[in-house]
C-alpha cells in the first residue's frame, strides 16, 4: 500500500500543481503591479511639483511688494540706462560721438557751449550716477533727478539753441516718466514710514 500511495502521489493529476504555480505567478504579478503603481504616481506628482515650482520661479510678480522693492527695481533699470548714456556721449569729448556727428565736427571745442555742457554732463555724471544707483545710494537718485530735470527743460525751452542736435522728444518723455517715478516711489516710502510710526 505504501508503494501505491507513493505512486498515487507521483501520478497525481498535473493540473493541481500548475494551479499552485499559476496562483503564485498571479500573486507575484499582482504584487509587482501593486508595488510599482505608487512609484509611478509619486514620480508624476514629483514631476508636477517640480514643474510648478519652476513656473513660479520664472514668473515673478510685476507689481512691487513695497516701496523698497519698487525703488530697487527702478535703480536697476536706471543703472543700465545711465551707464549706456555715459558710454554713448563720452566719445563726443574726442569729437567722435553722436552730437559731434550731428554737428558735423570732429572737435569738442567746436561744439556750442550748451552742447559742450550736455556732453560733459553725460560723459561724467552718467557713470557716477550708474555707480550710485548700483550701490543703492540716495545721491544716485539725486543725480537722476538733476539730469532728468535739465533734459526736460532743455528739450522744451532750448531746442533751437541746441540745434542741430536737440534732445529728441522720446528722450524728453522718458525723462518726465523718470521724474514721476522717483517722486511717486519716495512719496510711497514716506507714507509707509508714517504708517509704521503710528503703529508703534
Amino acid at each position: 500500500m505504501a508503494h501505491m500511495t507513493m505512486c498515487a502521489g507521483v501520478s497525481a493529476p498535473p493540473a493541481a500543481r500548475p494551479s499552485m504555480f499559476s496562483c503564485r505567478r498571479t500573486a507575484s504579478v499582482a504584487g509587482a503591479v501593486t508595488f510599482r503603481a505608487p512609484s509611478v504616481r509619486s514620480a508624476r506628482c514629483h514631476h508636477k511639483a517640480r514643474g510648478s515650482s519652476g513656473i513660479c520661479a520664472e514668473l515673478p510678480s510685476l507689481v512691487p511688494e513695497d516701496s523698497a522693492d519698487a525703488l530697487g527695481r527702478f535703480r536697476k533699470v536706471m543703472t543700465v540706462l545711465y551707464a549706456a548714456g555715459g558710454a554713448l556721449h563720452f566719445p563726443d569729448l574726442l569729437g567722435q560721438g553722436p552730437i559731434s556727428s550731428a554737428c558735423g565736427t570732429s572737435s569738442f571745442s567746436e561744439l556750442s557751449p550748451l552742447l559742450q555742457a550736455v556732453t560733459a554732463g553725460w560723459a561724467f555724471l552718467g557713470p557716477v550716477a550708474s555707480f550710485g544707483l548700483a550701490t543703492s545710494k540716495s545721491w544716485g537718485d539725486a543725480i537722476v533727478v538733476a539730469v532728468a530735470s535739465c533734459e526736460v527743460v532743455l528739450g522744451f525751452d532750448f531746442a533751437d539753441a541746441m540745434a542741430p542736435s536737440p534732445i529728441p522728444s522720446p528722450v524728453v518723455a522718458a525723462q518726465v516718466l523718470s521724474l514721476a517715478s522717483v517722486f511717486a516711489i519716495y512719496l510711497w516710502k514716506r507714507s509707509e514710514e508714517g504708517t509704521e510710526e503710528r503703529e508703534r
